[in-house]
Order: C-alpha cells, then sequence, then structure tokens
C-alpha cells in the first residue's frame, strides 16, 4: 500500500513568459508551482509518487520520458486535476524511485505501470498520458491491458522507427551511442558534475525538447537540477540508461 513521506514541498515560482509582447518583450508571468506530498508505493521496490486531488469519476496517470521524472509535469498536472484525480511517477531508476533489484527495460518499466494502475489507481481504468519514452511504455500498456486504459494520451511520444522517418536531434544520437560502449556507458554514469554543469545540461536539454525555453519558470528549471546533481551522487540512478 502506497505509504506518505512527511515533507511537503511549496514554490511559488515567478518567471516564464507570456505568449504576449509588450515593447517587443515577453511580459513576465506569476506562477505557483506546488509539489504535492511525496509518497511511496511497494511495486517489488520502492515507487515515488505524487498525487493531485481532483473531481471523482476521472484517473489521469502521468508517465514521463527517459531522463525525465514526475518535476516534467509540475505545471501542467494543476490543470489537468480540474478533470480528475492525478497521479505521475517516477519509474524505477528515475527521480526518486531507486531502481534496487530491477531492470530499467522498456517491459520492466511497462510492468510497474501495470502494477501502479492496479494498486494505486484502483485499477483503472485510467487516461494514460505519456512523453517520449512515456509514450512508448503506455501505448504498450494499452495495448496489453486495455481494460486498464480509458484513454490513451501521447505527448512527444516515441515510436518505432522506420526507413525515411526523421532522426532525432544528432546531439541525442551520439549521447545514446556512447552510452552503448563497452564500459564506456557505466564510466559516464559514474562521473560527478557540478552544480553549474548540471544546469548547463538541464538547459540543453530543455532547448532540445521546449518550442521556446524562456517559457519554463527559473524555479522549475532549479528543481530539475537539483535531482539531476542528486542522481549524479547515486550511481543506481545513473545506470537506468544502461
Amino acid at each position: 500500500m502506497p505509504t506518505a513521506s512527511s515533507s511537503r514541498h511549496r514554490d511559488e515560482v515567478v518567471g516564464g513568459a507570456h505568449p504576449g509582447h509588450h515593447g517587443g518583450r515577453r511580459s513576465p508571468i506569476t506562477m505557483r508551482i506546488e509539489m504535492p506530498e511525496s509518497r511511496f508505493a511497494d511495486l517489488n521496490g520502492p515507487v515515488h509518487f505524487v498525487e493531485w486531488d481532483g473531481p471523482p469519476g476521472r484517473t489521469i496517470v502521468l508517465v514521463h520520458g527517459l531522463g525525465g521524472s514526475l518535476l516534467s509535469w509540475l505545471a501542467v498536472a494543476p490543470g489537468l486535476a480540474k478533470h480528475g484525480r492525478v497521479l505521475a511517477l517516477d519509474l524505477p531508476g528515475f527521480g526518486r524511485s531507486d531502481r534496487g533489484a530491477r531492470r530499467s527495460r522498456v517491459s520492466d518499466l511497462r510492468t510497474t505501470v501495470s502494477r501502479f494502475i492496479d494498486e494505486v489507481a484502483d485499477g483503472g481504468p485510467v487516461v494514460l498520458v505519456g512523453n517520449s519514452m512515456g509514450g512508448g511504455i503506455s501505448m504498450l500498456e494499452a495495448a496489453l491491458e486495455p481494460a486498464a486504459v480509458e484513454a490513451l494520451v501521447l505527448s512527444n511520444s516515441v515510436f518505432p522507427w522506420k526507413r525515411g522517418s526523421t532522426l532525432p536531434a544528432p546531439i541525442v544520437m551520439l549521447g545514446f551511442a556512447l552510452y552503448e560502449l563497452p564500459r564506456v556507458g557505466e564510466w559516464a554514469s559514474r562521473q560527478r558534475v557540478t552544480r553549474l554543469e548540471a544546469e548547463r545540461a538541464v538547459r540543453l536539454g530543455l532547448r532540445i525538447i521546449a518550442a521556446d525555453p524562456s517559457t519554463i519558470p527559473p524555479d522549475l528549471v532549479r528543481l530539475h537540477v537539483d535531482q539531476l546533481v542528486r542522481q549524479q551522487q547515486d550511481f543506481d540512478a545513473g545506470a537506468a540508461f544502461l
């Protein structure tokens, strides 16, 4: 059964940008980012998740991508909670979910999502939302457990590559290629980064995945940097990439 931690984090975020312009400059906005109470479910090992209350009758489960975490959903989950209960989890080996003895193959992560729906989301059916790799995991879950998935939403999801399709950004392909080299991937995962290096890495990632990184509130960037620094102190987290 899920158990709740005693910590609760709140951050009021001032920053980002409004789509409108004033004098050729983007106008600042104020956004309140609230990190709900951390909870853990025992799904063959601890799985960290958070919840946003919403009207009864619908449950929305959010599945992050490779290198991501439930932090990916902090800015959008409150809006989704207007339509139902919202749950976001850290997959094993990501965020605050230690991998432990579990493996981080897509099939294994799909099994975790399936158990999460069974044990935390009351068996579903749920609206399953997946980003990037989380989209691929969500597609598998919907195909293998159709009774558990009311609807499937894919956000910049991965799809099986076929000839003629657009290739990923070269820097992304290079990064994955390096992790595939014998011993190189493990060496890279064990490297420690300074906070400045972590911030550069986060901002580089945002430039790759965000249409306009300037609209992302600075404190939300800070939360991602904090997490990257914390993960780099734990080989288990980096090993999820291998």
